[in-house]
């Protein structure tokens, strides 16, 4: 007696793979979750003060991505994603010592400089 002849699969299926674990779904209230705020910096005096200040923002615990533009006004605008329970005040602080930060009522941390001597 013969065996049946095992089955060859077409060039064109993919063979069958067990479905990947899923992690649940992060809910509200969780502090894995990050969250965006905006330093609206003035008084940077050179391209190198806002480099500077990005990477110091990038390099603090707790922030996972650091996006730059212009405001309008002229202002640096720096969006930190980062954990909820993160101070962007005391961050940017101490990343700029003698910098003046200011929460806005719309969120937007505001970050002057001033004049170094």
């Amino acid at each position: 007696m013969s065996e049946a002849p095992a089955a060859v699969a077409s060039p064109c299926e993919s063979p069958t793979r067990p479905e990947p674990a899923h992690e649940a779904p992060p809910v509200l209230g969780d502090a894995t979750l990050d969250t965006s705020t905006t330093i609206a910096a003035v008084g940077l005096g050179s391209f190198g003060a806002v480099t500077t200040f990005k990477t110091a923002l990038e390099k603090a615990d707790g922030v996972t991505a650091v996006r730059l533009s212009l405001g309008s006004g002229g202002e640096f605008m720096y969006t930190v994603t980062h954990r909820p329970d993160l101070d962007l005040g005391e961050v940017a602080t101490a990343a700029l010592p003698g910098a003046s930060v200011q929460r806005g009522a719309d969120g937007v941390v505001q970050l002057s400089a001033g004049k170094r001597r």
